[in-house]
């Protein structure tokens, strides 16, 4: 009857444990990366929605502007002192700004959609507008950049590679074996 065990060298449970804990720190970075990478998407898309709404605003007021041209042009024309080329000129430039609307409005819903989306919901929620002259967008601080959660998440990256190679070399080094042996004979 024999039994043996092999035990490595403590550092090498030391390290392993060091590399545990390097990847839970890593995993906790990936979660604050995905909420900033969230949190950023969510203020694109509501930047953009507001861009659109006030894009739609000046569109309606050029289109009731070119509807009064439109209808001066065509009372005009009825009256000789204009040619067709003036009416025609205000038809296609209001038919252009009908357009651009359908466009805009198409964008605006395509937003509203990818806005849901990032906040998981069922209910649809729509961005409330902003005004582009009170806001102040500030441009990153050095240290809002250095402390930013993707960038700290690849430097913890960099520990757990660090940490696992520490554990692979430590592994080289000699092991313990401890063994029983009983070779007596009964009898």
């Amino acid at each position: 009857i024999s039994a043996t065990q092999t035990l490595n060298f403590p550092a090498v449970y030391l390290k392993q444990k060091n590399l545990y804990t390097q990847e839970w720190k890593s995993g906790l970075l990936s979660i604050a990366a995905k909420k900033a990478e969230i949190k950023k998407a969510v203020t694109e898309i509501f930047l953009r929605y507001a861009f659109l709404k006030q894009k739609k605003e000046l569109l309606l007021q050029s289109d009731s502007l070119y509807s009064k041209l439109l209808q001066k042009a065509v009372l005009r024309l009825q009256k000789g002192e204009s040619n067709v080329l003036e009416k025609t000129s205000f038809e296609t430039q209001k038919t252009a700004i009908d357009i651009q609307l359908k466009q805009v409005q198409q964008e605006m819903e395509t937003i509203v959609l990818q806005f849901n989306l990032l906040l998981n919901t069922d209910r649809p929620h729509e961005p409330a507008g902003a005004d582009f002259k009170t806001m102040e967008l500030s441009l990153p601080v050095a240290d809002a950049v250095s402390g930013h959660p993707s960038l700290q998440f690849l430097a913890q990256q960099q520990a757990v590679a660090e940490a696992s190679t520490a554990v692979e070399k430590s592994k080289l080094l000699p092991q313990f074996i401890l063994g029983y042996s009983n070779t007596s004979m009964k009898g």
